[in-house]
């Protein structure tokens, strides 16, 4: 069973408001349907996404390293920063500002880490802005392209197909911009807590991690199949088994500690031996997924 802060914690980041998201989305749409120039949105895009996606991964460390901690003292971290639905991800805070409070707090997380997760989530944000931008360019073709050819357009005005394009994008906007936020908020809450556990201090008390699907009539089959997957956290079957599978999945990982190991007969020394669920075999990430380290992974639907 997933530990209920971990859980809580990334449910309420994945439930957590878009809407800077889509408003960034909304205004790269509006130009592409006048025709204009995008450079200018495609950057704010970038920027938004490389700040939001890099504070995740970092909570996920924060997360990571306060369960470590609990074990070793039986002590909770406190003054975390947390999300609100409908709200922004850290209220209150920029992304910068969240950064630096998380980071000042907790020195652990600073330092070259901090500025190789900054430059990850640049590169991340850029490549997830240019493709979104030509997914836009595509769909805005399209519904220009349906209006044209309806009997009603020689009738319109420039101005009034611009209108009406603009209301025909709105509602996929919106949908395409909540599976963006949602499934790349996963990936970065996911990927920081992956590599905390690698730092050498924590993994003397975290042996291994388990995959937690969302055991509901809404689960993927081939995630419900890998439910219960324990392996090392330098185990390469995270390549392909880090949350998320897919578009919008709600998987998550929660952490096995050497006893618990011990445990289950699990680890022998140095060594964790891979706990397969009964149906493993049927398990495996959506088509694109996989097979790639979580904070690099580029996601447009």
């Amino acid at each position: 069973m997933a530990q209920p802060a971990t859980q809580k914690e990334l449910n309420t980041m994945l439930d957590s408001s878009a809407a800077e998201f889509q408003v960034a989305l909304l205004d790269l749409v509006r130009l592409r349907i006048q025709g204009k120039d995008t450079r200018q949105a495609v950057d704010k895009l970038a920027k938004l996404s490389a700040d939001t996606f890099a504070l995740a991964d970092m909570m996920g460390r924060a997360r990571m390293l306060a369960e470590a901690d609990r074990l070793r003292s039986r002590n909770t971290l406190t003054n975390r920063l947390l999300t609100a639905a409908g709200a922004p991800l850290v209220p209150g805070f920029t992304h910068e500002e969240a950064l630096e409070n998380l980071i000042t707090r907790e020195e652990r997380l600073a330092g070259a880490t901090m500025e190789e997760v900054a430059e990850a989530y640049t590169r991340h944000g850029f490549g997830l802005a240019r493709a979104t931008d030509t997914v836009v360019t595509e769909k805005v073709q399209t519904i220009l392209a349906n209006i044209m050819d309806g009997d009603q357009s020689r009738q319109l005005g420039k101005s009034a197909i611009e209108r009406l394009a603009f209301e025909e994008a709105q509602d996929w906007t919106s949908a395409y911009a909540e599976t963006v936020y949602r499934t790349n908020m996963n990936s970065a809450y996911t990927a920081g807590r992956i590599q905390q556990t690698r730092d050498e201090d924590v993994a003397k008390v975290i042996g291994g991690l388990e995959f937690v699907a969302v055991m509901d009539r809404d689960a993927r089959e081939n995630h419900r199949a890998a439910d219960g997957l324990i392996a090392s956290q330098f185990d390469p079957i995270w390549n392909d088994f880090a949350p998320p599978l897919g578009y919008n999945c709600r998987c998550s990982i929660r952490m096995v500690d050497r006893r618990e190991l011990e445990q289950k007969g699990l680890v022998e020394g140095s060594t964790v031996t891979r706990l397969y669920p009964p149906n493993f075999s049927q398990a495996h990430p959506d088509e694109g997924f996989g097979g790639r380290t979580p904070a690099n992974m580029i996601y447009v639907g």
